[in-house]
């Protein structure tokens, strides 16, 4: 389920648009109707929707302004005006789309699709990330120095690390505990974060 916050500072345009949201997109709740921008920034900073509709032209803040305002990750943007006349400054702000009123079903629903699409990609590229971090991170390797010896230890292997007053003991996955001279805090700045 998608979440979403409507800002438009024409009531009755608000209204209209979340019963057609309502009717027609059933993965997508909105969680608020704002016609005010600054209330609406506050909402959208404390809920993050997944996606924000957004008119241009209100009072106080334009859309474009409001956008301004958000910082990262913001939410799919979906303008929805009166004016053509932004269309090609609302896609500089990455907008998924730009809907003319009154907004048809047809365009909302495609809209909608849009979202969704751009949300999976995104979950895939994220997810090929951490992969690609799992397999840099099981190439790392670091020197343990061990009584009169130096051990070499793939960091991949290493299933905890216990702190011992200014020792630490390192505890690997074939059942080795190796006892390092290092304190857990030295260990911290080499071994990488999963």
């Amino acid at each position: 389920m998608l979440t979403a916050i409507i800002l438009d500072d024409e009531i009755h345009g608000a209204k209209s648009l979340r019963i057609l949201i309502n009717k027609n997109c059933p993965d997508v709740h909105v969680i608020y109707l704002e016609t005010d921008p600054l209330n609406a920034l506050i909402s959208i900073k404390k809920f993050k929707p997944d996606i924000l509709f957004l008119d241009i032209d209100m009072p106080k803040l334009n859309g474009f302004e409001v956008l301004s305002e958000l910082s990262n990750p913001l939410p799919k943007v979906i303008f929805t005006t009166a004016y053509d006349e932004y269309a090609i400054q609302a896609f500089k702000f990455n907008a998924i789309d730009y809907l003319l009123k009154p907004v048809m079903v047809e365009d909302l629903v495609s809209s909608v699709n849009k979202v969704n699409e751009k949300i999976s990609v995104e979950k895939e590229l994220r997810k090929k990330r951490q992969i690609e971090d799992l397999r840099q991170n099981q190439n790392i390797k670091i020197s343990v120095h061990c009584r009169n010896e130096l051990i070499i230890v793939e960091t991949h292997t290493i299933t905890r690390l216990e702190a011992d007053s200014n020792y630490t003991h390192i505890y690997t996955v074939d059942g080795r505990k190796i006892t390092s001279a290092k304190t857990l805090k030295e260990y911290e700045h080499q071994l990488p974060v999963s």
